[in-house]
């Protein structure tokens, strides 16, 4: 990490400091060094090990650990794309000054001559802010497929809810069915026994 952050280090800085363009490189040379330095590579390595297991017949356990590992990846992508982007607009930002400074001072006849004169002078800048945007945008990826899984198992929960909701509608519509079968079941004894009823001789009960 550098001894400097960025904002003590350019409030040290007096105006017009950068009167030539070596007076220029000086401060822009300051300034990189306030920028911390990431191991990209140590952190391709971990964003490569963020894995969320998806199944294809989910549990609750299955699902909420896969919301939970997801967000805390999702957290941590975060704070990385934060660090990287950093990085790249500073970087890109002081070649720029580089660059308008060349092209100011420059004694060439067209523009595409003075572009390449700072390319000439700054060529390891150049790929520097390269390499920054570059891990910007596989940091931006890497967040926008964490994103894509995140909603997939939270697809995942809609579907269970709904399976569930429909389980329990066919479980209570099994019971109407049984509740309405019982019924017919009595009313229809009932009507045996008043048949049976109406048709007994009336000459039974009066011992005729």
């Amino acid at each position: 990490m550098p001894n400097n952050s960025f904002e003590s280090y350019i409030e040290q800085i007096p105006a017009g400091t950068a009167s030539t363009l070596q007076d220029l490189e000086k401060v822009v040379n300051g300034i990189l060094a306030t920028v911390p330095k990431l191991d990209r590579d140590a952190l391709r390595c971990e964003m490569g090990e963020m894995v969320v297991e998806m199944s294809k017949n989910p549990t609750t356990f299955d699902i909420n650990e896969g919301l939970a590992k997801s967000q805390a990846y999702r957290d941590r992508l975060s704070e990385i794309l934060f660090m990287a982007q950093n990085e790249y607009k500073i970087r890109k930002r002081c070649m720029e000054m580089l660059f308008d400074a060349v092209n100011l001072i420059s004694k060439a006849s067209s523009a595409d001559k003075r572009r390449g004169e700072a390319v000439m002078r700054y060529p390891m800048m150049i790929i520097q802010t390269e390499a920054a945007d570059i891990f910007v945008k596989e940091v931006e990826q890497m967040c926008a497929n964490m994103r894509s899984t995140s909603e997939s198992i939270s697809r995942q929960v809609s579907v269970m809810q709904i399976q569930l909701q429909l389980g329990e509608r066919r479980q209570g519509s099994s019971k109407a069915i049984e509740f309405n079968s019982e019924a017919e079941s009595i009313e229809a004894t009932g009507k045996k026994n008043f048949q049976y009823q109406g048709n007994k001789n009336w000459s039974d009960d009066f011992n005729v």
